[in-house]
């Protein structure tokens, strides 16, 4: 007999990683107004360059009505936002935008602008430092980011979170999500995107691995060898 999730939150959607939940969530933001979840979703950094200096980092692509009437002649349809609701179709982005993304989570909404330096040592001019700098307050309540929060928790800690193998036994707790990115003519790309630890965040980690398969097999397990290197030096 075949079986599912049954009835699920929003969260438990995040943890487990149910496209139909945000296929359900694309529709019904549709249906309200076609420009929320593109707006949303560059109000977090999709869709435009991180601000990044010395990269020239690609903005990627946020797609809404007025690119697609652009690009392919006709409108914006509802099945282009189920399928933006869980980061397919036309939408594109690179894991420097992804890092940025899950920084504002960790940050409890603030976005950051990435740097390359933190620090320089001359001997003549001793050591500059160079602080991080606030890019913008993403639009999310607190109730909301806190969900997010959770639902990310789940994921590497859960008893149904899609990267729950890959973290067992892990010492610290790991706030994250799998993704498999699909590709037209070959295998997946393999993502996990996460922080550490998830209640005093330090660092942000994020594995794309082109054409590696699932997210939660490929990628989570190289998160926890980084997080561990940075952790314990090993």
């Amino acid at each position: 007999m075949k079986t599912g999730h049954g009835i699920i939150s929003l969260r438990d959607g995040l943890t487990q990683s149910c496209d139909v939940v945000f296929y359900e969530v694309g529709k019904a933001l549709y249906e309200k107004d076609p420009s929320l979840l593109p707006e949303m979703a560059r109000a977090f950094g999709l869709g435009t360059s991180t601000g990044i200096l010395g990269v020239d980092d690609a903005a990627g692509l946020v797609p809404d009505d007025a690119w697609k009437r652009a690009a392919r002649g006709e409108p914006l349809y509802v099945g282009d936002m189920v399928n933006m609701a869980i980061g397919q179709g036309d939408v594109l982005a690179t894991p420097l935008q992804i890092s940025q993304l899950i920084t504002a989570i960790a940050a409890n909404s603030t976005i950051y602008r990435p740097q390359l330096l933190r620090r320089l040592s001359s001997q003549t001019t001793g050591d500059q430092f160079f602080a991080a700098e606030v890019a913008r307050t993403a639009p999310v309540t607190p109730f909301t980011l806190a969900n997010i929060q959770q639902a990310m928790i789940g994921v590497a800690h859960g008893r149904r979170g899609t990267a729950r193998a890959a973290f067992d036994g892990v010492g610290f707790t790991v706030a994250g999500k799998t993704g498999t990115a699909e590709t037209v003519i070959d295998a997946p790309h393999a993502w996990f995107a996460g922080y550490a630890p998830a209640d005093a965040p330090e660092i942000v980690v994020v594995v794309m691995l082109e054409n590696a398969g699932e997210g939660s097999a490929q990628a989570a397990p190289l998160f926890r060898k980084m997080a561990e290197a940075y952790f314990y030096g090993v």
